[in-house]
């Protein structure tokens, strides 16, 4: 019988911190990394409580992320404008 589920992957910690610290964006990341959104997210969570990276740049990396989605959502929304 096949598996459900892949087997699990080691991901470089120092690797997977310097693309996080170089701006590179989440889905560049899941990309690159083969992840899924939810262990994107565990995993920036794992490297909080090993001390890899702090609570503040977590908390400013999904800050980023939240406008950059805000500011792509306000850009679409010009580009539809409806002429009456």
């Amino acid at each position: 019988m096949a598996e459900m589920y892949p087997k699990a992957r080691a991901i470089n910690g120092e690797e997977f911190v310097n693309d996080v610290r170089s701006g590179m964006t989440d889905s560049q990341m899941i990309e690159k990394y083969r992840l899924t959104v939810y262990d994107f997210d565990r995993d920036l969570e794992h490297l909080v409580e090993v001390g890899l990276i702090s609570k503040g740049e977590l908390l400013e990396l999904q800050h980023l992320s939240d406008s950059q989605i805000f500011r792509a959502f306000v850009e679409s929304s010009e580009d539809k404008r409806i002429a009456v």
